[in-house]
């Protein structure tokens, strides 16, 4: 993500042909030790599946049959396959939380990827600078490889580490290996997500998803809504830092503020120490301009309902022709920061919520955002970060 409207036909250079959202088939096996697989779509009513935080998550309400029993415990895998012409894509793999009964007819199931697996213990973890195999340190990879070796978790891709490292910690595997790329990430400035491929753990660097899908009229709702940055936002930036060392030290101070947005909101101070600005006043006045607008950016945020696409992962991009609700032209490319798939019934619908910040953006990307919202600010008027933005 860039502070400008990426060129789009650099990424998607060619047109397919449309999809129909919702026309899929879906296989749901119950995945057992020692059994063959069951297929549960037959008795499967309801199923949902979230992908928001660092977990996918699956719920699902599953019928007894008429004769004999299925047997699901904790610790079983649900598989969800999706069927379209001739084509299958496993939409994920799943491993089964404690089920709880209704009337004796009825199960209901709440499941996790295998990243659950990696936070389900705390232990002690020790990762030291050791004579032959690791005399100067453990690199990221080595480090979510020895983790998933421990907690019994397949390993598909990792991406590999250049920053050596050694901690001792105590916490769960998950914090472990998050800890050791946001090491790197820092050494290399790698931007990297976590999620299970087939039931293994990738760790993978950010790209954009090869295929852009359009959602326009087939959309069955669309909510849109500007989210304030802040929800209490100041309107007056009184910033002190100070530029070089000792007796050479000198104190700075700059007051950042809008009469237009003052007029608008009120006048609500804050006063930010921003520590050593060794570009001296003009680094300190740029500071205080970016937090200014960081507190009073406006987000424009969508929630949108469509029938079904099983392919659509959080952090990916997707473009909206609503030009009544403002994402038409150069403000249609919006990000996903949350999926939600239902199946109930028969039918199957997919919830997006969109917003125009990437979630996976760095602190130094969201900056440039600001430093163009901070300029928007000047012409008098709140800024606005994506449609909407004058």
């Amino acid at each position: 993500m860039t502070a400008t409207i990426p060129n789009l036909g650099n990424f998607y250079g060619r047109t397919l042909a449309d999809i129909t959202p919702g026309a899929y088939d879906f296989t749901l096996e119950l995945l057992r030790a020692g059994y063959k697989p069951l297929d549960l779509a037959a008795s499967t009513p309801s199923l949902e599946w979230t992908d928001e935080g660092a977990v996918m998550g699956a719920s699902a309400t599953i019928r007894q049959p008429d004769k004999g029993r299925i047997w699901l415990a904790r610790g079983h895998e649900l598989r969800l396959t999706a069927h379209w012409d001739t084509h299958q894509w496993q939409v994920w793999d799943m491993r089964c939380k404690e089920p709880t009964e209704e009337d004796g007819l009825t199960l209901n199931v709440e499941a996790y990827d295998n990243l659950q697996a990696l936070r389900r213990a705390v232990l002690r973890w020790s990762f030291p600078r050791r004579k032959g195999s690791h005399p100067n340190g453990w690199t990221a990879d080595e480090i979510a490889r020895f983790v998933c070796r421990r907690l019994g978790v397949k390993v598909h891709k990792l991406l590999k580490g250049t920053k050596k490292l050694h901690t001792n910690m105590v916490a769960d595997g998950l914090k472990v290996i998050t800890w050791a790329y946001e090491q790197e990430h820092k050494g290399s400035g790698a931007q990297v997500i976590f999620r299970m491929t087939n039931g293994a753990l990738e760790v993978t660097q950010i790209q954009r998803n090869p295929m852009l899908y359009v959602f326009g009229s087939q959309l069955q709702s669309a909510l849109t809504s500007a989210q304030q940055g802040e929800a209490y936002p100041v309107t007056v930036i009184e910033g002190y830092a100070h530029q070089g060392n000792g007796h050479e030290q000198h104190k700075l101070h700059h007051v950042e503020y809008n009469k237009q947005i003052v007029k608008q909101i009120g006048y609500r101070p804050a006063v930010v120490r921003f520590g050593r600005c060794e570009g001296g006043m003009p680094e300190l006045i740029q500071k205080c301009k970016r937090r200014l607008a960081q507190d009073l950016r406006l987000i424009k945020t969508a929630t949108i309902v469509t029938p079904g696409v099983p392919f659509i992962r959080r952090g990916e991009g997707v473009m909206l022709d609503l030009p009544q609700q403002g994402f038409s032209k150069n403000k249609a490319f919006v990000y996903a920061s949350a999926v939600k798939n239902s199946l109930s019934g028969g039918a199957y619908t997919t919830e997006l919520q969109v917003t125009a910040i990437d979630p996976f953006a760095s602190k130094a990307q969201l900056e440039l955002l600001y430093d163009r919202a901070s300029q928007l600010s000047e012409s008098g008027g709140v800024p606005q970060i994506g449609p909407g933005e004058e």
